[in-house]
């Protein structure tokens, strides 16, 4: 409702219903600003900037940003140290690290302040065929039916089950 975007906490939960939540929020703590532990700050805007930072790195390092075996232990990393580079996990374009990095500042006034600014920053690093490509028809059944006869006429004709009883003997 009214073209607000959220991150959900573990947003896939709903879709695995034998899914135990960590009943210390352990892995929460891979997405929380520093704030939100250190001072007990009220999430907002910039929260959700850092929290989508950490989501961006893990996407692009194949891992979060920090250790830890305890929320505290994640929190103090957090809060203290520095993200290890992208470059570190793999090739990156030029200055996809650094706008990761910003949205991860310690800092809250060196963060970006709004999505439209990371948005910005981001957009230049999509690739131009993507932009103009036309978007894909969603499948239907049509297709899907058009597809299966397709598959059919592949078939040998002697393996293809017409409905009608078999003469032949063979199991």
């Amino acid at each position: 409702p009214g073209n607000v975007s959220r991150l959900r906490r573990f947003p896939l939960r709903f879709l695995q219903p034998g899914l135990k939540l960590p009943p210390d929020r352990l892995a929460e703590a891979d997405y929380w600003a520093p704030e939100l532990y250190a001072h007990r700050q009220t999430p907002d805007p910039l929260t959700d900037i850092y929290a989508l930072g950490c989501v961006f790195y893990e996407l692009l390092a194949g891992q979060p940003p920090f250790g830890g075996d305890t929320i505290a232990e994640k929190m103090e990393l957090h809060a203290s140290e520095p993200i290890q580079p992208l470059e570190n996990h793999r090739d990156m374009p030029d200055g996809l690290s650094e706008v990761v990095a910003f949205m991860m500042a310690k800092q809250r006034p060196l963060r970006y302040q709004d999505a439209a600014e990371i948005a910005d920053k981001l957009e230049g690093y999509l690739k131009q065929s993507s932009q103009s490509a036309a978007p894909t028809p969603k499948p239907s059944e049509t297709s899907y039916l058009s597809w299966l006869q397709g598959q059919r006429e592949r078939i040998p004709a002697h393996l293809v089950d017409d409905g009608k009883p078999s003469t032949n003997d063979q199991p």
